[in-house]
């Protein structure tokens, strides 16, 4: 139904002789051009209004109001609003205008359902005259909306083919080991001073002083941070450290956890170029080596990482032993009577207990001899070789084969290959993936423990800060404390007998 505000045209000729009697709107957009803003492809924003403009004048039109939105996509493939365009919809709704004026149709929208949202909201309200370019078009006339529709159709699939050509374009520069974006924290870009074409991308080695006096560089502080990290160090042992020393975050404030955390994440600081799943060699320098940025991820995406309070990493198995009853953690509490000393209680549902000083003396008795033993020691070395690269390799093919898997599946619910072919190709398929999966799984090793295994396990392990053994702990063993079973003697009894020991990389022991 049309907006009663707005003056209903009995005919397009009508509409024609008008002249000044006829209000129009006018809205202008350009998409945003980053790396060519000097040449930018079309016409600006102040260009098309302009233009707009002459039109109106030509036609005899009285200007009304118009809507901008400068450097913003239309297509589905935009991630912002269009403010203008709103504002737009809000005066068509509430009877401004009786025609609109745009350079292009591409310039309202690259959307199919926008472009059928704004015709409705155009002919709900009577707004039936679009003007785009130099002709003039009619949405009561069925021609001239089926040529409005066609052009919306195309101006979707062109924002289609522009999508797909950035996709490919990206995807490609990645395959190249090219940087993307911004240079990223602890890196430095070099342009060609004339053509200001990238030249190469460095560590960023430049000597800063911390407020508190402390010189570092953007370089060296990542460095650090991959190097605390793989030993073992806590995310938040880390970011307090570089907070007391006043140095600044990428940001110039101080140091939050999210983003050390992302730092040890990122593999660009390994030499190497992330797109999607994909992972390829970078033309620039790693900071750190693959080694290490892959075992500091692995470290960090450990779906088992707990995440706990300093305040609450105090004691050696705090919230790693188990209640062996209700498989609740196991918490430090203090026991005032009998001269005072502390426990770790079932948390849950306080099945039992045991003396902290006699639980902790048996862990590290027990992990020291698990660290010495010349078997255990043979065994994570040996899974230690497994290299990074290799397991980057096995999970880029197992992603590959089961593709390859589930596109002949499809063929085979198709009809296009028969159901003994694919059988033969499923179980070979299979197969592979399962080999791939053997390779990543014995990379696993947490580097961690590559500081601490050998003969010398035992002044390794007195040396490791308590974070480091809490790591070690929670990454090799699985441990459960039974309750004693003796109202008398509730704290202690026999703990090789109360306590069941998993070794998550040997098999199952009672200790």
């Amino acid at each position: 139904m049309a907006n009663p505000s707005r003056r209903i045209w009995k005919s397009i000729e009508e509409f024609l002789a008008a002249g000044e009697s006829v209000a129009a709107l006018t809205y202008e957009r350009a998409s945003a051009d980053r790396f060519r803003r000097s040449k930018r492809v079309g016409k600006s924003v102040k260009d098309q209004h302009r233009e707009n403009l002459a039109v109106i004048a030509r036609r005899g039109w009285t200007h009304l109001d118009s809507f901008r939105d400068n450097d913003l996509s239309a297509s589905r493939y935009a991630t912002k609003g269009r403010p203008g365009f709103e504002l737009l919809m809000e005066a068509i709704a509430s009877g401004r205008g009786d025609v609109l004026v745009v350079w292009e149709l591409a310039r309202t929208q690259r959307d199919l359902a926008v472009y059928v949202e704004l015709r409705d909201l155009c002919l709900e309200n009577g707004l039936r005259f679009w003007m785009v370019g130099d002709r003039l078009y009619d949405l009561a006339n069925k021609d001239d909306k089926l040529s409005l529709g066609n052009a919306a159709i195309q101006g979707e699939y062109n924002a289609d083919n522009i999508s797909a050509g950035v996709q490919r374009g990206l995807e490609g520069t990645a395959i190249a080991g090219m940087p993307h974006g911004r240079a990223p924290y602890g890196y430095r870009r070099v342009y060609d001073p004339e053509t200001k074409e990238f030249v190469r991308q460095e560590p960023d080695d430049t000597e800063h002083v911390s407020p508190a006096g402390i010189k570092y560089t953007p370089a060296k502080v990542v460095r650090e941070i991959f190097g605390e990290l793989e030993a073992g160090r806590s995310i938040t042992r880390v970011t307090q450290s570089l907070n007391d020393r006043k140095i600044p975050s990428p940001g110039g404030k101080t140091w939050a956890r999210s983003a050390v955390r992302l730092i040890g994440l990122t593999p660009t600081y390994a030499g190497l170029r992330a797109h999607y799943q994909n992972i390829y060699k970078a033309v620039w320098e790693g900071i750190v080596t693959p080694e290490t940025y892959w075992a500091v991820k692995r470290l960090l995406s450990d779906p088992s990482r707990v995440h706990t309070r300093p305040s609450r990493a105090q004691y050696l198995l705090s919230y790693i032993a188990r209640c062996e009853v209700c498989k609740g953690p196991l918490a430090r509490v203090h026991i005032p009577y009998k001269g005072g000393f502390d426990s770790y209680r079932c948390l849950d549902r306080g099945c039992g207990e045991v003396r902290r000083e006699e639980m902790d003396d048996f862990a590290n008795k027990t992990m020291i001899k698990w660290l010495s033993d010349p078997e255990i020691h043979a065994k994570l070395i040996e899974a230690a070789g497994t290299s990074d690269e290799e397991t980057q390799k096995a999970t880029i093919e197992k992603t590959r084969l089961e593709l390859d898997l589930e596109n002949w599946e499809r063929q085979a619910i198709a009809g296009s290959v028969t159901p003994e072919f694919f059988g033969k190709i499923q179980v070979d398929r299979i197969a592979k993936i399962k080999e791939q999966e053997e390779i990543i799984e014995s990379a696993k090793i947490p580097s961690i423990l590559r500081g601490l295994i050998g003969p010398d396990a035992e002044r390794r392990w007195g040396k490791a800060p308590l974070e480091v053994k809490r790591e070690a702990l929670r990454l090799t063993s699985r441990i459960e404390v039974a309750p004693t079973g003796d109202p008398k003697d509730r704290y202690l009894g026999n703990l090789g007998k109360r306590v069941d020991w998993d070794w998550i990389y040997g098999k199952k022991t009672k200790n």
